[in-house]
């Protein structure tokens, strides 16, 4: 794929909330347990492509890509929820180590990812890793 027929992976507002929104019980009271900011950071999801959204469309640049190299079927959050074969943190693997690739400057996305992953895996070490 030559730069000039790049692919834009932008999802409409209907279908991202239809993976992200969830009547399920037990969602809501993991969800209500979130500080202000992490709701936030995680609501920022339903305005993805927006101005100033930290969620923006995937640029796919050629078909090594791992979109279309890795095909799946959609996947809402509440399949991904209930999925069986989910990783989740054990006594044996209870660090999750990010290593920035090039130049990704924005440190305070970094640190709020960072702060949503040790908010949804209680009891996880994050330890973030730059190559600069």
């Amino acid at each position: 794929m030559s730069p000039l027929q790049m692919k834009v992976i932008q999802h409409s507002v209907e279908t991202l909330q239809a993976a992200l929104v969830s009547n399920n019980r037990d969602l809501a009271k993991l969800y209500s347990k979130y500080t202000k900011g992490e709701r936030h950071l995680l609501e920022e999801g339903l305005h993805a492509g927006q101005p100033g959204s930290l969620f923006q469309p995937i640029t796919v640049h050629s078909d090594s890509d791992w979109i279309p190299a890795h095909p799946e079927e959609p996947q809402d959050f509440e399949r991904f929820y209930r999925d069986p074969y989910r990783k989740t943190p054990n006594s044996s693997q209870k660090t999750i180590y990010i290593q920035t690739i090039g130049d990704f400057v924005c440190g305070v996305c970094l640190e709020r990812l960072c702060s949503s992953i040790y908010v949804k895996f209680v009891g996880v070490l994050v330890k973030m890793f730059s190559q600069h």
